[in-house]
């Protein structure tokens, strides 16, 4: 983007070419802009619900993207994944998806390695929202922003940072329908 944070000033820079047979949901980057995750169903040859990393030579930059060999299946929560994000010190993975409509949280036991992760909690979102798309968490993780199929964000409030166990609806909606 020519001008910071305005996407109307935004060119196309680089692309990369990944499986055929996935269908992606979200990706999102570790904090430094080295390491690239994806979360994504594996349609063929059998039906995986995984995220996948990938490490960065160049810092924020795909075009020096290669694979980890790095995995972890969420297909034991969440069916269709379609959101993504971590703790800003990598040592938890949030997940959000169609199926299960709920965040599902992760701890990693080494930070930002995904095959190092275990499920540790489920917060239901199903009240609010249905068909989970993306979730975003405030920098200091007591809060969590969710949107869905109605074009409504949700938030929610933690009494403890990034512990989605603690997690409550705030009561605290936003419609873009209007709007998409």
């Amino acid at each position: 983007m020519s001008t910071p944070w305005d996407l109307s000033t935004a060119t196309l820079d680089h692309t990369v070419t990944l499986a055929d047979s996935f269908t992606y949901g979200s990706i999102t980057f570790n904090s430094d802009g080295t390491i690239l995750f994806i979360a994504h169903v594996n349609t063929s040859p059998a039906a995986l619900r995984a995220v996948n990393s990938y490490s960065l030579s160049t810092a924020w930059d795909i075009s020096t993207a290669s694979y980890d060999n790095l995995e972890f299946s969420v297909s034991s929560q969440e069916d269709n994944p379609r959101g993504l994000t971590f703790k800003p010190d990598g040592t938890k993975m949030f997940v959000i998806g169609q199926t299960a409509d709920a965040i599902q949280e992760y701890a990693l036991s080494t930070a930002w390695n995904v095959s190092s992760a275990s499920h540790t909690s489920t917060f239901s979102t199903s009240s609010q929202l249905t068909n989970n798309q993306a979730l975003f968490f405030a920098p200091d993780g007591y809060k969590v922003w969710a949107t869905g199929a109605d074009d409504v964000i949700y938030q929610y409030i933690l009494t403890t940072a990034w512990d989605i166990s603690t997690a409550s609806y705030d009561s605290v909606s936003f419609s873009v329908l209007s709007q998409s």
